[in-house]
């Protein structure tokens, strides 16, 4: 773990199995009533498992992407580095966009 506040908690894993690192990544950004996660991963995991790993740890909004390297307190490949906010002091709301190539500033301007 990378190092801790009372409303955000980070954490950086490094690990081959996607279920491993998530639960990792899970125990030490957990904190109660989260308003979200949101994670940098690897392009190396299998997405799918790591999606269904992510869905049994966390019941908050989950936000992620794959990377080409990950910062965390190092430079990193082959991990997952992300942060969990506080509901206490943050609120995630989520909106699916689809299709992606027809977003525009006026689309993102209705959302907010």
């Amino acid at each position: 773990m990378i190092s801790e506040s009372t409303y955000v908690k980070r954490a950086e894993v490094i690990a081959q199995n996607e279920e491993s690192a998530v639960a990792e990544f899970a125990e030490n950004v957990r904190q109660p009533d989260m308003a979200g996660v949101i994670f940098f991963c690897s392009a190396d995991y299998d997405l799918d498992r790591l999606s269904l790993a992510l869905g049994e740890q966390f019941t908050c909004p989950v936000i992620g992407c794959t990377t080409a390297g990950e910062i965390g307190s190092t430079y990193q490949h082959g991990g997952l580095v992300g942060f969990s906010l506080s509901s206490e002091m943050f609120r995630i709301h989520t909106s699916v966009i689809d299709p992606l190539i027809d977003f525009n500033p006026l689309a993102a301007k209705k959302l907010v």
